[in-house]
């Protein structure tokens, strides 16, 4: 992000960023690049990048992928079926997801502040 920002000056909104959870639930991803991690890592993945990104002086902002995960037999455009989402497909939410989300929330503004020079 730091090698961007020096090449453009300009300040960065990240526009999506997740990692899908392993779901026993769910098919196996259409794109497999990555499975996915367990609920806890999925939990302490958000925390770190979301804290590291905000202290960065020219951040403005991250995005989480989207609200509901992927449809078990994957959507309809291309076929993407990954759990994503701040909820299931029944609108159940991911507790440990949700958790991660409100200890950023606290916080967010305070990392931020502290990497603004």
């Amino acid at each position: 992000m730091q090698q961007w920002h020096d090449w453009s000056g300009r300040p960065i909104l990240i526009g999506e960023h997740h990692v899908p959870l392993l779901s026993q639930r769910q098919l196996p991803p259409l794109y497999r690049a990555f499975a996915g991690a367990e609920r806890e890592k999925r939990e302490s993945y958000y925390k770190t990048y979301v804290e590291t990104f905000a202290r960065m002086p020219f951040s403005l902002g991250s995005h989480w992928y989207q609200f509901v995960d992927q449809p078990l037999t994957g959507r309809g455009t291309n076929g993407e079926n990954q759990v994503v989402g701040l909820v299931d497909i029944t609108d159940q939410p991911h507790p440990a997801l949700l958790r991660a989300l409100e200890y950023v929330s606290r916080r967010i503004y305070d990392w931020h502040q502290s990497g603004v020079r």
